[in-house]
């Protein structure tokens, strides 16, 4: 009987995670029903659905995260700091979408040059309405467990756009599906600015 038990426990778990599986219904994420809203980011130039529980991460803590002075423009963390996706608009660089595909290419032969250690499952290209949104995942060493890392980038506003989404390698099949998702609901406001005038 108890044998039974679990398994309906286990197939209602189940069908929650299949109807709660897009960023518009929610998705079970480490058994938390996790929603998603759209914040605009950059002056509003580009719109991403993120975790509604998500903050921007406190200057303070972003300098020991990121103790680069290079560190991201736009940090948005869990609670607890263990889940972040950032963002870097470099309004200097021009960005055609073909090109996105080449500059993460080469970003992570840098990253793997300067840490032969760290483990790549690939990189790809992926059409998103009217442009593409490249990307490279990896397992990085933190300083106490792995990190999984996805590296991303996409034109806004004909500039370049690159973001990170990083969490405990632990977590990374929780979280792998809807930061998929999350990478491809960035929008590019400018264009929509654009077409209403």
């Amino acid at each position: 009987m108890e044998y039974l038990d679990e398994e309906i426990v286990r197939l209602r778990q189940e069908e929650k995670e299949r109807q709660y599986s897009t960023l518009e219904t929610g998705m079970y994420i480490n058994n938390e029903l996790v929603n998603f809203k759209p914040i605009p980011i950059f002056d509003e130039r580009m719109e991403v659905m993120l975790p509604d529980s998500f903050v921007p991460m406190p200057e303070s803590l972003a300098r020991i995260k990121y103790p680069s002075e290079q560190r991201p423009q736009v940090i948005m963390t869990s609670l607890d700091t263990g889940v972040n996706f950032t963002f870097s608009l470099f309004e200097e660089v021009p960005m055609e979408a073909f090109q996105t595909l080449f500059i993460i290419e080469q970003s992570a032969v840098i990253i793997k040059r300067v840490n032969p250690h760290y483990t790549f499952y690939g990189t790809d290209m992926e059409e998103r309405e009217d442009t593409t949104l490249s990307w490279s995942a990896y397992k990085s060493l933190g300083v106490d467990d792995p990190v999984y890392n996805i590296i991303y980038a996409t034109p806004v506003g004909g500039m370049f756009m690159q973001g990170n989404f990083s969490c405990l390698y632990q977590d990374y099949e929780e979280w792998e599906m809807a930061a998929h998702q999350v990478m491809m609901s960035i929008k590019d406001r400018t264009k929509e600015k654009e077409r209403k005038l």
